[in-house]
């Protein structure tokens, strides 16, 4: 969901910039470090489980309190992370920063439920194993 909140801001900043801000370095530990069904069983296997079933679940999730300007609390979450950071180094020294926000405000908008809540799409992985 952050990725929504930035993906315009990083257009920006690869325009301004010449590269576009990366979120993460490919085979590290990070957020997504899990996201990927065959590394998971990778290390499963390797680690000597078998039966190994990776299920995705799609489901939405809501982010925020009722009461609180839910875009905003997710848009100051998404700018001190790595691409928020980066973007912003690249965005504010040429008077873009702001503008960018907006467009990351615009995004997010339409996703506010009747509540007032942010709600999203989310993918998880349930994954099940057996320790041989």
């Amino acid at each position: 969901m952050l990725h929504l909140a930035m993906r315009r801001a990083a257009e920006r900043a690869e325009q301004v910039g010449g590269r576009r801000p990366e979120g993460k370095v490919p085979n590290r530990p990070g957020a997504r470090w899990f996201a990927d069904p065959d590394r998971i069983s990778g290390i499963l296997t390797a680690a000597g489980w078998s039966g190994i079933e990776v299920v995705e679940l799609v489901e939405p999730v809501t982010y925020g309190h009722s009461g609180a300007d839910d875009v905003t609390e997710r848009l100051a979450v998404a700018c001190v992370g790595n691409v928020g950071l980066q973007v912003r180094r690249v965005l504010e020294p040429v008077g873009q920063w702001e503008d960018a926000l907006a467009d990351a405000r615009a995004e997010l908008t339409p996703m506010l439920n009747s509540a007032g809540l942010l709600t999203v799409p989310a993918r998880v992985l349930l994954v099940t194993a057996q320790n041989s």
